[in-house]
């Protein structure tokens, strides 16, 4: 397979079976094949050119954020579940926007189907579900005065280590930001409880099949004897 890094580097590397054209994949010196025939060579510096070509087009059209869009996988940055009746799972980029929705529960199903929300901010986009919660009468929002918001970094890391610490700053900024667009939401009278979760307890809600903030919840009240 032929890879281009950011900085526009091209690589033969050992090819897998889950690889496909625009997936961003990671890989090691171990994996680059370094010896090519000529014309191999000279293939893989025309195919760097020719995507260097389309990505100039490209970007003269649209907004080169769009652009790395359509080249490349974004990595989840953290997942943020949304407790209303329905229980959602937002899995969003480093800049807070939306990669993708899923429904945690057999209320969210229908309600993830009907919205497309698209590349939009986290805190536009539960403000988007909260319209539309609002407009199903077979849920009173009246009655349900709090929103659980959980949030959990896609990161493995120690949380002593600098990177993680970084990362966990930024999703702290994100999720206030979202909070205080909640509280100024006009006509929304309910309380927002955020709770913060690692990648540990993630993987043991989905096995229990709830959301995070659910799970977390649980287990204090479990542990407090309640």
């Amino acid at each position: 397979s032929i890879v281009t890094t950011n900085d526009f580097q091209c690589f033969y590397i050992k090819r897998c079976a889950s690889d496909y054209i625009g997936k961003e994949i990671e890989f090691t010196e171990k994996d680059i094949i370094r010896k090519r025939p000529v014309y191999e060579k000279l293939i893989m510096g025309a195919a760097c050119i020719l995507f260097l070509f389309v990505l100039m087009s490209f970007s003269n059209i649209i907004n080169i954020s769009d652009v790395k869009d359509i080249f490349l996988e974004r990595k989840v940055f953290a997942y943020v579940d949304v407790d209303i009746n329905p229980s959602i799972e937002i899995e969003i980029d480093d800049m807070g926007n939306v990669i993708r929705m899923i429904a945690l529960n057999e209320d969210a199903k229908v309600l993830v189907k009907k919205l497309n929300i698209g590349n939009v901010n986290v805190s536009k986009a539960v403000s988007i579900i909260m319209d539309e919660v609002k407009k199903d009468k077979s849920i009173n929002l009246a009655q349900k005065d709090y929103i659980l918001v959980s949030s959990t970094l896609n990161n493995k890391k120690s949380e002593s280590d600098k990177e993680y610490q970084a990362d966990k700053k930024k999703l702290d900024d994100i999720m206030n930001s979202l909070k205080m667009s909640l509280n100024k939401k006009e006509n929304l009278d309910v309380k927002v409880y955020l709770i913060y979760t690692d990648i540990s307890k993630r993987k043991d809600a989905q096995k229990d099949g709830i959301s995070t903030g659910r799970y977390v919840l649980y287990e204090e009240c479990k542990n407090a004897g309640k």
